[in-house]
């Protein structure tokens, strides 16, 4: 019987891999995946200056308000502050993706080409002398700096190679000869936004930014950002790395929406409005104890709770990583990595923490996030209490989570636990004979 479960459960085990690690292969190969990923990982710095200006100023714990409000010019000091980075989100994004995709594109040309997509993202921006909105400069403009920062190198790379630009002597240094190189792709780029620009302003949408939002980025967000779409993409990250590959491989694709919901709701809070968005970038960290696969409960439990020598020193030494939100040292250890009886529970608490999270905000029981966005490096309960507009709240739900998770690990990290025991019995054994 014993061996016919473990035949079902190899099974299960080769079929999931063999679905998941080719997936996950193929969309790391994905160049402008890779660059999007890597762009939102450089700007992550922008964004937490803006939410520690946002915390310094709008933390509402004990006397702090009393603090902050007596010291001339903070607020206003924090609330500039949040205007230049997460008000500016977007033209940040189409900056630093021109340049991270283009060396992708092995252009010489990377750095000259930043100014040409800075140049469409503004052409497609309503703007006059008087100056430029920043409507369309925050999150509601991202899918837009994400198209135009792929296409525009991808474009320019394609005339250079088609021999539409001006070509200089070998003698001349390598700025001046790539400002004339990047000339007429540049000016060819440029001026076709503007026609397509001067055609949209005529019709109810205004702009390409709108048409942008109101056709790709709303619906997008509405499914990425719903309880199913959410709860999907963090099993399929978990599922990516109990496979061995790094959950960001999925995760990222769900990133650029959650920091946009992040910023919403950071912008609606400062301002003293209902916050949008029940799923965030703290809501994700909220329900991933450990980030991906929810690994800090594994590590707690073999440290803590397992007889098996192995898996009690892997737990000891990666209960600590863990907290800080690097599973690594526990999922390769132990390992839970491809291991079919700790697979469930990885999906399972998952699952449970995504429903229970989402009804408690739904019902109005937690508080929705702040938009406060915080070092993924920060521990579970500090997070919540730091990020959320009702904290102690949350750092309760946040722990009760943990708990719920630790009862649910519990039975198939025991399971575990006495087949490795059983292991190092026999091993011992046949070392004494």
């Amino acid at each position: 019987m014993s061996s016919s479960k473990s035949s079902v459960l190899e099974r299960i085990t080769d079929r999931i891999s063999v679905l998941l690690t080719p997936l996950s292969e193929k969309l790391m190969s994905v160049q402008f995946i890779s660059a999007i990923s890597q762009t939102m990982q450089a700007i992550m710095p922008v964004i937490l200056i803006g939410s520690i200006g946002c915390l310094i100023a709008y933390l509402d714990v004990g006397p702090w308000q009393k603090i902050v409000t007596s010291i001339p010019y903070l607020v206003a000091i924090c609330d500039k502050l949040q205007l230049v980075t997460l008000g500016l989100f977007s033209l940040y994004v189409v900056t630093i993706l021109t340049y991270v995709y283009a060396t992708m594109l092995e252009m010489k040309e990377n750095v000259a080409c930043i100014p040409i997509s800075v140049t469409v993202f503004l052409m497609f921006t309503p703007c006059s002398w008087d100056g430029v909105p920043t409507t369309w400069m925050g999150t509601s403009g991202l899918f837009s700096a994400l198209i135009i920062g792929v296409l525009v190198p991808k474009m320019v790379k394609w005339m250079i190679q088609k021999k539409i630009c001006i070509r200089m002597p070998d003698t001349v240094p390598k700025f001046v000869e790539d400002s004339f190189k990047i000339l007429i792709p540049g000016l060819i780029i440029a001026a076709v936004a503007g026609v397509i620009n001067a055609v949209l302003e005529n019709t109810a949408f205004g702009c390409l930014h709108n048409i942008i939002y109101t056709i790709i980025q709303a619906p997008i967000s509405n499914i990425g950002l719903s309880l199913p779409g959410h709860m999907l993409i963090c099993v399929l990250a978990a599922c990516v790395m109990w496979c061995g590959l790094h959950a960001g491989t999925i995760g990222n694709l769900l990133q650029p929406l959650l920091l946009a919901a992040s910023a919403d709701n950071l912008a609606a809070y400062t301002s003293g409005q209902e916050m949008p968005h029940l799923i965030t970038q703290e809501f994700f960290n909220l329900t991933l104890p450990g980030m991906a696969g929810c690994l800090l409960i594994p590590a707690i439990l073999m440290a803590f709770c397992c007889r098996s020598r192995q898996l009690k020193s892997v737990g000891r030494l990666a209960v600590v990583p863990a907290v800080f939100g690097i599973g690594e040292p526990v999922l390769f250890g132990a390992p839970v990595m491809l291991n079919a009886l700790l697979f469930l529970p990885m999906i399972i608490s998952i699952v449970v923490n995504n429903i229970l999270a989402y009804g408690a905000m739904a019902l109005d029981i937690v508080g929705r996030s702040t938009g406060v966005v915080l070092p993924w490096t920060t521990p579970p309960v500090l997070y919540p209490l730091l990020s959320n507009s009702t904290p102690v709240r949350a750092a309760i739900l946040n722990l009760l989570l943990i708990l719920i998770d630790l009862v649910i690990w519990y039975p198939f990290v025991k399971a575990f636990d006495r087949n490795t025991c059983r292991q190092e019995e026999e091993k011992a054994k046949e070392n004494e004979g």
